[in-house]
């Protein structure tokens, strides 16, 4: 049996299949049983045959070793994460494991103890551990401490809300409509780092 077939009869098709061979084409050329490794790996840590993340689980593991694998669980542990909350984390978002360990505890040491969010955000919305500091989170976290303190929203929405808008959406709600009275306060803030994290 050819990797592509084996690969199908785990539910990996079309587009699925197509994305995996794209971003990893040494797999199709692969001995079976590397492969076999990867899905029995992405299956051990609970994801399914026949998932649409299955795919994204492998890619992930193909690009990690168990070791390295093994490190980044621990460093989410060590911020207060059982095991099973480190690896609902990974079903979630199984990109999250290839961004780097500075990467991870930065993000996780802003969410925790500065903005200090309760662990059952990042579980359940892990990906934000991905966003880029500079660009979206610390600039975004400044305009709502901005605009909270000024009260200029009549219903003060949670930062988890302003730093998952797109930016057209974040310009126009949190920058563009307080033009009267605070945009260029806003956006300095925004991009001109004015307040401190």
């Amino acid at each position: 049996m050819d990797n592509a077939v084996f690969l199908e009869r785990c539910g990996i098709l079309g587009t699925h299949l197509a994305l995996l061979l794209k971003l990893h084409p040494r797999l199709i050329i692969a001995q079976q049983s590397t492969i076999e490794n990867r899905v029995s790996r992405a299956v051990d840590v609970g994801f399914r045959e026949n998932s649409r993340m299955l795919v994204h689980a492998i890619l992930t593991l193909s690009c990690l070793s168990v070791k390295t694998f093994e490190r980044k669980l621990k460093l989410i542990n060590s911020f207060g994460f059982s095991n099973d909350e480190g690896l609902q984390m990974f079903k979630r978002t199984p990109t999250l494991f290839r961004t780097s360990e500075m990467k991870l505890k930065v993000g996780m040491k802003f969410f925790l103890h500065t903005v200090m969010l309760p662990k059952s955000v990042l579980i359940h919305q892990p990906r934000i551990l991905m966003y880029s500091m500079e660009d979206r989170v610390l600039p975004r976290y400044k305009v709502f401490r901005l605009s909270k303190s000024k009260n200029l929203c009549k219903k003060v929405p949670s930062y988890i809300h302003v730093l998952c808008l797109s930016e057209e959406m974040f310009l126009d709600k949190y920058i563009s409509q307080f033009r009267e009275n605070a945009e260029e306060e806003l956006l300095v803030a925004y991009k001109g780092h004015y307040l401190e994290a």
